[in-house]
């Protein structure tokens, strides 16, 4: 899902391409800070130009008339044609189970993919190539040689009750307040890599360490100057690139900027990975409109965070929610 046209959905209750009506408003820039000696990782290539991944598809995939369940079913088929050493079996129409040679046992969600690929049968095959990489999910890539690859990420309950619940490696995650929770991965050409407790402990990094090599990272990662979009100056949208708007709020001085230009604390809802929507803490109406809407994002949200409510007040971070009363 592209942050303007969703944006440009609910704003305007029009269907476009472009956002013609907003204007960049002003910019942020996040601090950034040349690599450390001797941190660079091996380089790895990105699979969504490799067009040979397309044989391991079935043409089914590319049906107007294909279902989530079927969906689901063609893409643990295309996964265990890759990766015959270890076995993928649809277990229902959202998880793949993933049972690897050595007996260890996981999941592949693939709701998200689906969410992606569903409005555009005929054309599928292209998109679906970086999925593929999920044949080799059971390769890990050790933090430890790839410190140069790990950025925070901002995750929600639901997320973070279900790693719980289901991944044996359990994630480390740290509230930061209500539904909103600080997490790391590795960001890897096809796919973010979660990054667990026990990477962590040998790593050889402490966690102070550890936090501020990710935002340094992640500074790298976006662009040089970050731009603020509006069409009323009353609701705004950071746009980061499209994947690491959500992010931004690990950042100290993206967020402070924010606040400095708006004169004013001000409240933002970061319900999918590529949206970081915010408005002035003190502007009722808009607060009732973005604490509605950022739920209905959140719920048709292919990469899915949270659909509250936070409010960046004295420099902290807190959950919020409007009364409309």
């Amino acid at each position: 899902m592209s942050f303007l046209k969703a944006l440009v959905g609910w704003l305007t209750g029009k269907k476009a391409e472009e956002p013609a009506d907003f204007t960049v408003v002003f910019k942020v820039t996040a601090h950034k800070l040349k690599m450390p000696i001797g941190m660079q990782s091996e380089p790895l290539t990105n699979s969504g130009e490799d067009e040979t991944l397309d044989a391991f598809w079935s043409d089914e995939v590319e049906s107007a008339k294909l279902k989530q369940k079927r969906f689901t079913e063609l893409m643990a088929e295309a996964l265990q044609k890759r990766d015959p050493e270890n076995t993928y079996v649809c277990s229902d129409k959202f998880y793949i189970t993933v049972t690897t040679k050595d007996g260890q046992n996981g999941s592949i969600f693939s709701e998200n993919i689906w969410r992606e690929v569903a409005d555009c049968p005929g054309e599928r095959k292209p998109k679906l190539r970086t999925t593929l990489a999920m044949g080799a999910m059971t390769k890990e890539y050790s933090l430890k040689e790839n410190l140069d690859r790990i950025i925070p990420t901002s995750r929600g309950k639901d997320y973070i009750d279900y790693c719980t619940n289901q991944m044996e490696d359990k994630i480390f995650y740290e509230e930061l307040t209500n539904d909103l929770y600080l997490s790391f991965v590795l960001d890897l050409p096809d796919l973010f890599q979660s990054v667990s407790r026990q990477d962590i402990d040998e790593c050889g990094k402490s966690l102070v360490e550890l936090k501020e090599i990710a935002k340094d990272n992640l500074r790298r990662c976006l662009p040089d100057a970050m731009e603020v979009l509006s069409r009323d100056r009353r609701i705004y949208v950071l746009a980061a690139g499209g994947n690491h708007e959500a992010y931004t709020i690990h950042l100290p001085e993206c967020m402070q900027q924010i606040r400095t230009t708006l004169e004013r604390d001000f409240a933002f809802a970061i319900p999918g990975r590529d949206l970081f929507v915010f408005c002035k803490a003190d502007d009722g109406e808009a607060l009732l409109a973005l604490q509605e809407k950022a739920k209905i994002l959140f719920k048709n949200h292919s990469r899915p965070i949270s659909p509250g409510l936070f409010v960046f007040e004295d420099g902290e971070l807190k959950g919020i929610e409007i009364n409309a009363n």
